[in-house]
């Protein structure tokens, strides 16, 4: 159950929209018994689930943060925490239900900000788009009331991913540990693609969490690394170096 009162339902095309409140933290939730995304009403910018941590130590394995792409905007997490850490950084953030923007920036606090650029389509439709620019981090986060959305699972988009990335760029994403036979083929699709092992770790909650790396992959417990990592921990007041011993 999620935790609060419910104070706001709305509803699109495909399906309801709610905001609970328990005094601390919104969520939001496309099915009122499932979280989908949290934030802390005092601390926006503060990644309140493990899974998203897992996500934001992507951060650390590219050389520099130009650009990054957060594939499901959400209740805007993710987006809270890039401003906050990352203030040079354009964030593109992609969420295809215009009414989830709408609730996010009422209600988790969204700011209209000058590094934050919001599409409203898909992830097919804004992978097919002519523009030039490349991410440095690609972060992919998209899911439904029923679980993984279906573009998540084409395995045919992730070429189309790896040419939007950088040329050190990371591609991390969140996979449904449920659903053991999707992990896998998105897998071995990826290091087909990039010609190397992937990274992965498995979080209480049913997230499965990979890194894909179009560069060489890096090399864990290693100087530069470990000192981005601290450096991230002090900054965040969470505990990289313990998502990253989880990594495999």
């Amino acid at each position: 159950m999620i935790p609060g009162k419910e104070i706001y339902q709305t509803k699109d095309k495909l399906g309801p929209i709610y905001v609970f409140d328990d005094g601390i933290r919104r969520y939001l939730a496309f099915d009122p018994t499932l979280k989908q995304s949290c934030v802390h009403k005092q601390r926006h910018s503060e990644l309140l689930y493990e899974y998203c941590q897992a996500m934001a130590l992507a951060l650390v394995f590219t050389p520099e943060l130009k650009r990054c792409f957060i594939g499901g905007l959400g209740g805007g997490s993710m987006a809270h925490f890039l401003l906050e850490h990352y203030p040079d950084t354009l964030v593109t953030a992609l969420e295809y239900r215009s009414k989830v923007v709408k609730v996010a920036r009422e209600f988790f606090y969204l700011p209209s900000h000058p590094q934050l650029d919001i599409r409203e389509q898909d992830l097919k439709s804004y992978l097919g788009d002519k523009e030039k620019h490349s991410f440095d981090v690609m972060q992919l986060d998209l899911y439904t009331a029923e679980g993984m959305h279906e573009q998540q699972k084409n395995v045919k988009l992730y070429k189309r991913c790896f040419k939007k990335l950088s040329k050190d760029g990371v591609l991390v994403i969140n996979l449904a540990s449920q659903d053991p036979a999707s992990c896998s083929k998105v897998r071995k699709e990826l290091e087909l693609i990039s010609g190397q092992a992937c990274y992965s770790a498995k979080f209480t909650g049913g997230n499965f969490i990979l890194y894909a790396f179009k560069g060489k992959k890096p090399t864990l417990n290693t100087g530069e690394v470990n000192r981005k990592i601290t450096e991230l921990s002090a900054k965040t007041n969470i505990n990289f170096g313990k998502i990253a011993d989880q990594l495999k």
